[in-house]
């Protein structure tokens, strides 16, 4: 069975990045199809509205945390699937159509897909990728929520959202959670029995970072999935915990990898990453 054509509501996120932000509006508006509504919460302290191209929804809110302003995002908007990306991003011209087109199977509650390095702008090193190009069908608590995919590229059924109640407001860049919001959000829908489609045909392009930047996140994403994986774990979820020692044994592969191959950069990310996981757990077990 199909339905008519989903429209699509994209919400967008920003904290101080004008030049980014404008480029970000720019291709979702020239998009082929458009999105049906682009929302932009702003939580930049200068007060001052951007110059960004119209017809959007601008929203400024005080609040800290990108899961806030996704959330305040989503209870702005009026079509029938949210989807997401930030503002460091650049949608290609057809993620809406390839999204709207995964959307036409009702069984579909969830959409994610490619995140590609944006090969134009500033130089560097991927930091949020997703490259494969198999079709992917995720349900059910088999699942493993780090690779059904990422906060840049994200889309639910609006109804869906709501009823798992939209991102932890706990979680995500600027809380004390640091990360991990998406991952958070894509487990609960399985753990609710939702059927998430990975399409490699909905792409989305995430700007580069150089080799510093990305390695000064690191630890603050471990410590985001520390914090995700033992907020699930503390409430009796053993799922989670065996989630927790699978990630861990991921990053200790990674490290020893590169320390085998003489590789410095996998070795140091999967260091930091690895020790802010041991850090939330720590942070948790004295909290």
């Amino acid at each position: 069975m199909t339905e008519p054509v989903v429209d699509v509501s994209v919400v967008v996120s920003t904290v101080g990045r004008p030049r980014e932000l404008a480029r970000c509006v720019k291709a979702l508006l020239a998009a082929e199809p458009a999105p049906a509504q682009v929302i932009v919460v702003d939580q930049s302290a200068d007060g001052r509205a951007p110059d960004l191209p119209r017809p959007l929804t601008y929203l400024r809110i005080p609040d800290e945390g990108v899961s806030r302003a996704r959330n305040r995002g989503a209870a702005a908007a009026v079509h029938d699937v949210l989807a997401f990306t930030d503002d460091d991003c650049v949608a290609a011209a057809n993620w809406v159509g390839a999204l709207r087109v995964a959307y036409a199977d009702v069984a579909v509650d969830g959409v994610t897909g490619r995140v590609l390095p944006l090969l134009t702008g500033r130089d560097g090193v991927a930091v949020s990728s997703r490259t494969s190009r198999a079709r992917r069908v995720f349900s059910g608590t088999g699942s493993i929520p780090w690779e059904i995919g990422t906060g840049g590229n994200l889309s639910l059924r609006r109804a869906v959202f709501e009823r798992l109640g939209g991102f932890d407001e706990a979680l995500g860049p600027g809380t004390s959670g640091r990360a991990a919001e998406d991952v958070d959000l894509l487990y609960r829908s399985m753990l609710k029995g939702c059927t998430v489609v990975y399409e490699p045909d909905a792409i989305v392009y995430h700007e580069r970072k150089s080799r510093r930047a990305r390695l000064g996140g690191r630890f603050g994403y471990g410590y985001g999935m520390g914090t995700f994986l033992d907020l699930h774990a503390r409430r009796g979820d053993l799922r989670a915990r065996e989630l927790r020692r699978r990630y861990a044994r991921g990053l200790a592969r990674t490290a020893l990898s590169g320390m085998r191959h003489g590789d410095v950069w996998p070795a140091v990310d999967g260091v930091l990453t690895y020790a802010g996981l041991l850090a939330a757990s720590a942070s948790h077990a004295h909290g």
